[in-house]
């Protein structure tokens, strides 16, 4: 019975495809709500390829969650990023199920700084998933772009389009395209707060909001809280900086799905 049970969520899962909180990543974006289009970050290309973090230094991380309070269910991604010069290169993957289910997930996304102001990106996604045999092979292939403007060094806008192709196996409904819209901002209220808003737009889900701030307790800790209208998800968390090494805590509760719980390491 929990066998079904449990494998009817993660069908409900990939029916909703992409946009969802299971297939995306990072402790600090889930504190957020994922509203991080227009964020710059180690995870940023898994959102907005666009989001062009200039640094001269290679950087690299992860990012475990455990999902749905189920024993054995859980999700690790690793994601380094590379740069060279104007361009950022980077590479993420993800390993996600339990015992009857498994996915594989690898990302690759090259960023240019277009000018001073505006970065430019794309990236593509293969995800593989297998049901120990009963059900077949299930892939969903992504091809992204993505846009982010430097406004003023307070504000900061994000436009991502991802196109997604769902391979699915024989009694499965047909495989299909659909494309997902991501538009962003990050405002800096204050020295101490930021204020971040997404709003996503995809066929199957219609169109949601993701809203949250973060405020910065000391230099080196941030407090995180995040509210998505989409199975009304409520996040919040918290990250603390040791020279280079951030380290990120998070929360999320899901409608009908339970909480989440994320913990990320990186060092940028």
């Amino acid at each position: 019975m929990l066998r079904l049970l449990l494998t009817g969520k993660l069908l409900f899962f990939l029916g909703t495809s992409y946009s969802q909180n299971v297939l995306e990543n990072g402790a600090q974006e889930a504190a957020l709500s994922h509203a991080v289009t227009a964020q710059k970050g180690l995870h940023s290309f898994l959102y907005n390829p666009g989001a062009f973090l200039k640094s001269n230094q290679f950087a690299f991380g992860s990012s475990y969650s455990n999902w749905l309070g189920v024993r054995g269910f859980d999700n690790l991604c690793v994601v380094a990023r590379y740069p060279h010069k104007r361009v950022l290169f980077s590479l993420a993957l993800q390993e996600q199920g339990w015992e009857h289910f498994r996915l594989l997930r690898t990302s690759m996304g090259i960023a240019y700084a277009l000018s001073n102001k505006i970065n430019a990106g794309i990236s593509g996604s293969n995800f593989a998933m297998d049901f120990s045999g009963r059900y077949g092979r299930y892939s969903i292939t992504t091809a992204n772009i993505g846009i982010q403007y430097l406004y003023t060094e307070k504000i900061h806008f994000g436009v991502s389009v991802f196109n997604l192709k769902k391979n699915r196996p024989p009694g499965f409904s047909p495989s299909s395209v659909e494309s997902l819209l991501r538009v962003g901002c990050v405002t800096q209220l204050q020295k101490q707060l930021k204020v971040h808003a997404d709003i996503c737009a995809q066929p199957t889900l219609g169109t949601y909001v993701s809203v949250a701030c973060a405020y910065d307790i000391r230099s080196n800790f941030q407090l995180q809280l995040g509210l998505r209208t989409l199975n009304k998800s409520l996040s919040f968390g918290f990250s603390y900086r040791k020279n280079s090494w951030r380290l990120s805590v998070a929360s999320q509760t899901i409608q009908r799905l339970g909480w989440v719980t994320h913990i990320g390491i990186a060092r940028e």
